[in-house]
C-alpha cells in the first residue's frame, strides 16, 4: 500500500513541478522597483493561501534583554495539489554563550516543532480581526501597533508567549514584490516590522509531565512576512539575513536572495535603517559579498554558509556599508523534519532546505543627507538554504 502511495506521489511531483534544463537561457529577475513604492499594509501579513505550489512565513527574532535570542517560525505550504494547506512552527531558544557544534541537541540550546494536520483544520485565519493567524494553541495576532505571539513545541518542553509593541512602521521594499523570470514568472512577497519591544514569558522544562519553569523576558525584535507562489528552490538557492538593533534606538535590517541558477545571478534584496521610530535610509541597490564560508553537514548534505560577508546598499548619494564578521553558528536546522516522513523522502532530491543562525559582530559606515557615522557592535545573520 505505502509503495503504492509513494509511486503516486512521485508521479503528481514530476507532473507539477517543472524541470531545470542545463541548457535553459537565463530569465531575468524584475526586483522591488518595477512598479511604484507603496507603504505596507497590515492586511498583506494575513494568509493568502493559493493553488500549490505556494509557501508563506512569519519569522519572528528576539533579542532579549538577558542575553538570550529566540527564533519562532511559522509556515503554511502546498507543496503539489494532493498535499496541500500544510502547516508547522518551530521554536529556537539560544542561551548566552551557546554555539552549536553538532546537529544533535547541545546544553545551551532548546528547540521545539509542531506539524498541523491540514484535515483537522488545525490552523486558520479571522477574517474579521486585522491580523489573526492560529496553529491550534499557537497564534500571531495583532493591530499594527501591538501584537501577541504565541508558541509550544509538540514535547512541552518549550513554551513561548509575548506581547509585542511597533517602534517602526510595518515596511516593505519598493512595491513590496518581486517578480523572477518571464516565461514561467514567480512572485516574491515581502514586508517587514523593522523593530518592536515586547515583554514575554518562556517556560523550559524536562518533558511533558515535568513541572513548569516560566521566566519572565524582554527585549527588542523584528518579524518578517513573506510569501510566494512557488517553492523556494524555484526562485532562489539561498537568502542571507542580517539585523542590527543597537541600543541607541537604531536598527539595520538586511535581506538579500541569490536566485535560483535559471535566473540572472545578480542578487535581489534590499536594506532599511530605522532611528527611533523613523525609516532614515531605504533602498533595493544592493551587494553581498563573501569574504569567508564555513561547510557546515546537515543530513548527509553540506552548506556553505558565510560567516563574514560585506553589504553595500546605495540611494542616490546616499550610502551603507556593513561589514559583517566572525559569525559563530548558533543553530543549524533542517526546516523539513517535521514534514511526514514519506513526503519528505519524496521532495529530497528536489529540495533539502536548512537554516542557519549566527552570532556575529559587525562595523558600519552610513551616509546619510551629507552626514556620515561610524558604528560597531553585535548582530545576527541568518542563512537558509533550497538546496545541499
Amino acid at each position: 500500500m505505502l509503495q503504492g502511495v509513494t509511486r503516486a506521489l512521485t508521479a503528481a511531483l514530476m507532473l507539477a513541478i517543472p524541470a531545470t534544463v542545463s541548457a535553459q537561457v537565463a530569465e531575468p529577475v524584475y526586483g522591488y522597483d518595477r512598479n511604484d513604492a507603496r507603504p505596507a499594509e497590515l492586511s498583506s501579513l494575513s494568509p493568502d493561501p493559493a493553488g500549490a505550489p505556494y509557501a508563506e512565513n512569519w519569522d519572528l527574532w528576539f533579542w532579549t534583554d538577558d542575553g538570550r535570542f529566540v527564533m519562532l517560525q511559522f509556515v503554511t505550504s502546498s507543496f503539489i495539489s494532493s498535499v496541500e494547506r500544510q502547516g508547522s512552527a518551530r521554536i529556537v531558544v539560544i542561551d548566552p554563550g551557546a554555539l552549536n557544534h553538532s546537529e544533535g541537541a547541545i546544553d545551551g540550546v532548546h528547540r521545539g516543532d509542531r506539524g498541523f494536520n491540514p484535515d483537522r483544520n488545525d490552523w486558520g485565519w479571522n477574517e474579521e480581526e486585522p491580523l489573526d493567524v492560529f496553529w491550534l494553541d499557537c497564534h500571531v495576532r495583532g493591530d499594527g501597533e501591538t501584537f501577541e505571539v504565541a508558541m509550544r513545541g509538540r514535547d512541552h518542553r518549550v513554551t513561548f508567549e509575548a506581547t509585542l509593541t511597533a517602534e517602526a512602521p510595518l515596511w516593505q521594499p519598493g512595491d513590496g514584490s518581486a517578480i523572477f523570470g518571464n516565461t514561467q514568472s514567480y512572485t516574491y512577497d515581502m514586508q517587514v516590522l523593522p523593530r518592536f519591544r515586547f515583554d514575554g514569558r518562556l517556560n523550559l522544562r524536562e518533558g511533558r509531565d515535568e513541572p513548569d519553569n516560566w521566566s519572565d523576558l524582554s527585549g527588542v525584535g523584528v518579524m518578517q512576512h513573506s510569501r510566494l507562489d512557488a517553492l523556494p528552490y524555484q526562485i532562489g538557492q539561498s537568502w542571507t539575513r542580517f539585523r542590527a538593533l543597537r541600543d541607541d534606538g537604531l536598527s539595520i535590517n538586511f535581506e538579500a536572495i541569490r536566485p535560483a541558477e535559471t535566473f540572472y545571478p545578480e542578487p535581489v534584496g534590499w536594506l532599511v535603517v530605522t532611528l527611533h521610530g523613523e525609516v532614515i535610509f531605504q533602498t533595493t541597490q544592493i551587494q553581498i559579498i563573501p569574504r569567508n564560508v564555513q561547510t557546515w553537514p546537515i543530513r548527509r548534505r553540506s552548506y556553505d554558509v558565510p560567516t563574514s560577508y560585506d553589504i553595500v546598499a546605495t540611494s542616490g548619494t546616499d550610502q551603507v556599508v556593513v561589514r559583517v564578521r566572525n559569525g559563530q553558528i548558533v543553530s543549524a536546522e533542517d526546516p523539513f523534519r517535521q514534514l511526514d516522513r514519506t513526503l519528505r523522502l519524496l521532495i529530497a532530491d528536489m529540495m533539502s532546505p536548512a537554516d542557519f543562525d549566527l552570532s556575529t559582530d559587525y562595523e558600519a559606515d552610513i551616509t546619510i543627507g551629507g552626514i556620515t557615522a561610524w558604528l560597531a557592535g553585535s548582530g545576527w545573520s541568518s542563512s537558509s538554504f533550497t538546496r545541499g
